[in-house]
């Protein structure tokens, strides 16, 4: 199946033992499990991994990397049908608020979902604590994470507009995402790291062809893909500030 080929998102840990709080009927729980808090921030243990709009096809893809999970066909296609989803969980830590977990959603079309999550454990409910990041592919999804000092730390893909976005901070990108400046979920400019709440660094690893379109040459993406930088640059947020100020400067009439 064509999902097998489909790389997990890299951790910066070995896969981690369950803990009990994670368990149920003596087997970790189900993925779908984490993916109910959209109707209520906590969830029954007992039911949470039953759904009727898909059918399991495959158990233990990607088991030796610490993934508890499951491709799975939709309900409505046939039996044969091609396409292939896979959903999944695996183990990160423990800090004071909870349990850390990573979580990946593909549903067979191109969006690859992940994200990182403190959850707390009650009795039979499982509480949703804190959602640190997620995304589809370029649109903030998790390039890796880690439990490290008590911290949850991770580094999550960004689009140019995200770059913007960091390196701007509250006096906001002058310019529209997407129309102005790529934010695709295929338009990776880099990654960012941040452990807890603060950001760390960003590392830019930009294609060479960059983002404008075919002859652009006055647009604001072609003057960001314009401005000199070194492949695989890693900047601290006061460096990442001034490129911030650059791009005023240079693509923005000076912001």
């Amino acid at each position: 199946m064509a999902v097998l080929t489909v790389s997990a998102p890299p951790s910066a840990l070995a896969a981690e033992a369950v803990p009990a709080a994670l368990m149920h009927d003596g087997a970790p729980l189900d993925p779908l499990c984490f993916e109910s808090w959209i109707d209520a921030p906590s969830v029954d243990v007992t039911t949470c991994g039953t759904a009727d709009y898909i059918v399991p096809v495959e158990r233990g893809v990607n088991a030796d990397a610490g993934w508890h999970g499951y491709t799975y066909r939709l309900a409505d296609l046939p039996e044969d049908a091609a396409m292939r989803g896979w959903v999944a969980w695996r183990y990160l830590g423990e800090t004071d608020a909870g349990h850390v977990v990573e979580t990946y959603h593909h549903g067979g079309g191109t969006g690859h979902f992940t994200g990182v999550q403190t959850v707390r454990r009650d009795g039979d409910r499982l509480h949703l604590v804190e959602t640190h990041m997620g995304g589809d592919r370029c649109n903030g999804g998790v390039a890796a994470a880690a439990v490290a000092g008590g911290a949850v730390a991770g580094s999550v893909n960004i689009t140019p507009y995200d770059l913007l976005a960091l390196a701007l901070g509250e006096q906001g990108v002058p310019f529209e995402a997407y129309d102005d400046i790529a934010s695709c979920a295929i338009c990776c400019v880099g990654t960012a790291t941040f452990v807890g709440d603060d950001l760390a660094w960003v590392t830019l690893d930009p294609p060479e062809e960059g983002f404008a379109g075919t002859g652009e040459t006055d647009t604001p993406q072609a003057c960001l893909d314009a401005l000199p930088r070194d492949s695989r640059r890693s900047l601290s947020p006061p460096e990442l500030a001034r490129l911030g100020r650059d791009v005023l400067e240079r693509c923005a009439g000076g912001g």
